[in-house]
């Protein structure tokens, strides 16, 4: 079985940089979303668009100072209508873009990108315009101070 290996605590030593460098949220790194903001508490932030984003922090986030979120592209789901369930980390707009991904999809919400089949797609019924629902489980939300 083949694991994703667990970026460093801080984002900077990965990136070059630390967060605040950024306006708005940093780049999509090899396949990674990632959300710039404030904690809120140990295991949630704030983004500079007031979303609120939950997650796992291996040390927990100092309340009111910068942080980010991570999560995979392949981990997000996409909903036509609001998903009830599990995750609470929920994310409404308009789908932005697709761009082919190897044999999946990238759809790409703002700077957020999910990665769906072919399939999904026409049974979605998405094109760039479409109204949609993105959520991932906070179980698949990293989170780093930075």
């Amino acid at each position: 079985m083949c694991h994703r290996p667990r970026p460093p605590a801080r984002l900077d030593r990965v990136v070059g940089a630390t967060t605040h460098h950024w306006r708005g949220s940093p780049p999509n790194i090899c396949g990674q979303n990632m959300l710039a903001g404030l904690a809120l508490d140990g295991q949630s932030l704030r983004t500079d668009d007031g979303v609120v984003v939950h997650g796992q922090a291996d040390v927990p986030l100092p309340v009111g100072r910068r942080a980010v979120a991570t999560f995979w592209s392949e981990s997000l789901s996409v909903h036509v209508l609001e998903p009830t369930g599990s995750p609470r980390n929920h994310c409404a707009g308009a789908v932005t873009a697709f761009e082919p991904q190897a044999h999946l999809m990238q759809l790409r919400m703002g700077e957020i990108a999910a990665e769906i089949t072919p399939d999904s797609v026409t049974r979605l019924d998405s094109v760039p315009g479409t109204q949609a629902m993105l959520s991932v489980k906070a179980a698949e939300v990293r989170l780093y101070e930075g």
